[in-house]
């Protein structure tokens, strides 16, 4: 009744073989969230950036509210210090899509050279990242790229935004769906406080659950 989604994880124990918990993933996903967020606020290199933002109407405060930060173009902002590979930092990085490796076998950083929104959960916690590119060229894939698919991030089970409107969405029945996280981000800043934003795919019944904390269909919402 209260629109909090409860989650339980069978069995109190796991094996190495199974990978970091999610704890872990979340850990580590936060972790990267305050250094992306300090490189954003601080670093020389993040200038364009932060001129991308300003352009945008996005103020330091807007910053901190909504985790934006920074990644350096370079291949080992993360990895370089996760401890080297078979380390508890860097496998948890690695289950969390933001390290990858290569066809030589060397480990290195998912987003470079991008503007970063740190993308979380209903309950708050850093689940994964979109990376919007700010200097394009034929190496540096989309303009925007999101964590893949992790045991804490599943873009049909996300909406962005969620974790800061859902009380406003409850007490008001009703959902401002928009495209990205800067339209969602824009749209609370201009008092629309309901508005999330989904990850790159279509509005699912799981998205339906997230927002309503039970199965119901839209037109029930509506």
């Amino acid at each position: 009744r209260a629109g909090v989604v409860l989650e339980f994880d069978e069995g109190g124990s796991r094996s190495k073989s199974d990978g970091p918990a999610k704890d872990e993933i979340f850990k580590a996903n936060e972790d990267a969230a305050v250094r992306f967020q300090k490189e954003l606020q601080q670093s020389p290199e993040a200038e364009l950036a932060r001129a991308y933002l300003q352009g945008r109407a996005l103020d330091l405060d807007a910053w901190k509210e909504w985790g934006i930060g920074y990644a350096p173009d370079g291949w080992g902002f993360l990895s370089d210090k996760a401890g080297g590979r078979g380390s508890a930092r860097m496998k948890a990085l690695e289950a969390a899509g933001l390290v990858l490796t290569n066809e030589k076998g060397n480990l290195y950083d998912r987003f470079r050279g991008r503007v970063m929104f740190t993308i979380r959960d209903e309950l708050g916690r850093a689940v994964g990242f979109s990376g919007r590119i700010l200097k394009p060229d034929e190496k540096s894939g989309g303009k925007y790229v999101n964590t893949p698919e992790t045991s804490v991030f599943r873009k049909s089970k996300i909406l962005f935004g969620l974790d800061k409107g859902k009380r406003e969405i409850l007490d008001q029945r009703q959902v401002l769906l928009v495209e990205g996280q800067l339209d969602c981000i824009r749209c609370h800043l201009g008092g629309f406080s309901t508005a999330v934003a989904s990850q790159g795919t279509v509005f699912t019944e799981e998205h339906t659950i997230l927002i309503l904390g039970k199965k119901e269909t839209l037109e029930q919402f509506y």
